[in-house]
C-alpha cells in the first residue's frame, strides 16, 4: 500500500470516529422521530450552552441547534423562545437574553411540538469599586437620588439608573442621607433607619442578604442611629448612645466585632468607647471617640488605619496622633479629618496625591494638608479629597484625570486647589465625580465623569467645571 494511500484510509478513520464522537455529544431535548417542519426528521434539537450565569443587567445570545440523524446541522427558522419568569430575565425572538433580578429561572425553546430548555442563574451586579450614585437630602426632609442604579441604589423601585435627581418615595421625613458604593441608608429624627440597593453582603442591615429596590427598614429598638456611613460593602452607624454598631461584608475587619464573618444586622462594636462621628471607607471604618481620639479598624495595607503600620485590624486601634479630631471621612484605601483646630490630616493610600501633601508616596500615620487651611467639612473619594474652607470656599486635590477635581483641567494636583468663585455648605468626593450644595441657592453641582449619569445634568458627559444639576430642587445635605 502506498504512503497515499495509507494516508487517505487514516483520514477517513478519523472523519469517522469524529461523526460517532460528535453524535453522542448531543444532548436531546426530545424523543426521536419529530418530523422538523421542513419534512424532515429531526434527531437532536437542544440549545448551547446547557446551562448560563450572567450578572443582573447582563446580556447573553443562546443558540438552538437541530440536526438530523447523520448529524447534520438543520436551518432553524420558527424556533419560539420563553422565559419561565421574566421578572428574573427575559429573551427576544433572536435568544439574546438580558438578565433582570437576582435569581433563577428557566430559558425554553420551541420547535414545532417539542421544546429544549436552559437552566439560567441571575447573580447580583458587580459592586462598584466606590460611589457612582449620588443621594442627597432636600428641604423638608426629601431624598432624591441620580447616577447607577443597577443595584437599587437610587431607591426608585427599580433598577434603572437615572440622568437626573430622582425623589425616594418615602413615607416619612429623613434628616440625613448616607451613599456607599452601591447602597445607601437614611436616617429620620427618630433615629430609625432605613437602607437600599445591593444587599448582597448584608450592607442593608435587615437580616437579609437580598438587595431592595426601595428603602428597607432597619428593625430594632437597639438600632436607632444619629447617623449612618454607608462604605463599599458595609454600612456603620453612630446610636443614640454614641456607640459605634456595623453590618455587611467583614473580610478586612471592617466590622470591628473581633472577626472576618460578616453579618446581616448591626454589631456592637465591643470597646467601651463612646463616639461622635463615623465614616465607612471601601474596607475599613474610622470613628472620633468623644475625648477627640480617632479609631479605625479594618483593612490597612495603605496604612488607612493610621497607627503607623499596615497590618489590618479586627478591633479599633488608635490613631497614631495626639490631636484631638472633629470629624473623620474614610475613603476608598485613604482617610482625612479635622482637628479641633480645624486643620485637615490625612492618611493611607496616595498613588494619586489624595492625602494633599504635593507628593505621591503613602502614609500610614495623620498628615497635615499644604497651606494650613482651616477646613469645616471634608470628604475622602476614590483617588481625590474636597473639602469646604471656613466661609464655603471650596477645595478638591488628587486624581484629575475625569475632572473630578472641578478646575477646568483634567490632571492629578498634589496640592488643594481652589474651585471657581462660589460658595457652598455641602461637598461629595465620589469616584471619579465631585458634587457640592451651593450656600446661597441650595442649588447642587457635580463635576467629572458622568457614564451613569452621576452629574445629574441630564446627560451622559464629563465636564470639569461645577455644572448645575437639573431640576429645581434645594437641597441641604449631599453624599456622605
Amino acid at each position: 500500500m502506498s504512503q497515499q494511500t495509507r494516508s487517505r484510509a487514516r483520514r477517513r478513520r478519523i472523519h469517522r470516529r469524529l461523526a460517532v464522537a460528535s453524535l453522542s455529544f448531543f444532548v436531546l431535548a426530545c424523543e426521536e422521530g419529530v418530523v422538523y417542519p421542513g419534512g424532515e426528521i429531526v434527531a437532536g434539537f437542544f440549545i448551547l450552552p446547557s446551562s448560563v450565569r450572567v450578572s443582573v443587567t447582563g446580556v447573553f445570545q443562546l443558540l438552538a441547534n437541530a440536526r438530523n440523524g447523520a448529524g447534520i446541522t438543520l436551518p432553524i427558522d420558527d424556533v419560539v423562545w420563553s422565559s419561565r419568569d421574566t421578572l428574573v430575565a427575559s429573551i427576544d425572538a433572536l435568544g439574546l437574553l438580558t438578565a433582570h433580578a437576582e435569581g433563577e429561572t428557566v430559558i425554553s425553546a420551541t420547535l414545532g411540538s417539542d421544546v429544549a430548555t436552559v437552566s439560567l442563574t441571575v447573580d447580583p451586579p458587580p459592586a462598584a469599586s466606590w460611589a457612582e450614585h449620588v443621594c442627597a437630602w432636600a428641604s423638608g426632609g426629601s431624598v432624591y437620588c441620580w447616577g447607577r442604579g443597577v443595584s437599587g441604589e437610587l431607591g426608585g423601585g427599580d433598577r434603572n439608573g437615572s440622568l437626573v435627581p430622582r425623589l425616594v418615595p418615602f413615607q416619612g421625613v429623613l434628616r440625613s442621607v448616607t451613599t456607599g458604593a452601591g447602597h445607601s441608608c437614611g436616617v429620620m429624627d427618630s433615629g430609625d433607619t432605613w437602607c437600599w440597593g445591593r444587599g448582597a453582603e448584608g450592607q442593608l442591615g435587615g437580616g437579609t442578604i437580598l438587595s431592595s429596590l426601595s428603602p428597607q427598614f432597619i428593625a430594632g429598638a437597639a438600632f436607632h442611629f444619629l447617623k449612618v456611613a454607608a462604605g463599599g460593602r458595609h454600612t456603620c452607624g453612630l446610636t443614640v448612645e454614641s456607640r459605634i454598631r456595623c453590618w455587611g461584608w467583614n473580610n478586612d475587619g471592617q466590622l470591628g466585632n473581633a472577626t472576618t464573618v460578616g453579618l446581616r444586622d448591626p454589631v456592637l462594636i465591643e470597646s467601651g468607647l463612646r463616639f461622635k462621628d463615623v465614616s465607612a471607607g471601601a474596607r475599613h471604618t474610622c470613628a472620633v471617640a468623644e475625648d477627640g481620639l480617632m479609631w479605625c479598624w479594618g483593612a490597612n495595607d495603605r496604612g488607612q488605619l493610621g497607627d503607623a503600620t499596615t497590618t489590618d485590624s479586627q478591633r479599633p486601634v488608635r490613631v497614631a496622633t495626639g490631636a484631638r479630631f472633629l470629624s473623620v471621612s474614610a475613603g476608598a484605601d485613604h482617610t482625612c479629618a479635622l482637628d479641633e483646630g480645624q486643620l485637615a490630616q490625612c492618611w493611607g493610600a496616595n498613588t494619586s496625591a489624595q492625602l494633599g501633601r504635593g507628593h505621591l508616596e503613602d502614609r500610614s500615620h495623620p498628615t497635615p494638608l499644604s497651606f494650613g487651611f482651616r477646613y469645616e467639612s471634608i470628604s475622602a473619594g476614590l483617588y481625590h479629597t474636597c473639602a469646604l474652607r471656613a466661609g464655603g470656599q471650596l477645595y478638591c486635590w488628587g486624581e484629575g484625570s475625569a475632572g473630578q477635581l472641578g478646575i477646568g483641567d483634567n490632571v492629578l494636583h498634589g496640592n488643594p486647589q481652589l474651585i471657581g468663585d462660589k460658595t457652598y455648605q455641602s461637598v461629595f468626593a465620589g469616584s471619579s465625580f465631585s458634587c457640592a450644595v451651593e450656600r446661597v441657592s441650595l442649588r447642587a453641582y457635580c463635576w467629572g465623569t458622568g457614564s451613569f449619569g452621576q452629574l445629574g445634568q441630564g446627560l451622559v458627559r464629563s465636564v470639569n467645571v461645577p455644572s448645575i444639576v437639573s431640576g429645581e430642587v434645594q437641597f441641604r445635605q449631599i453624599g456622605r
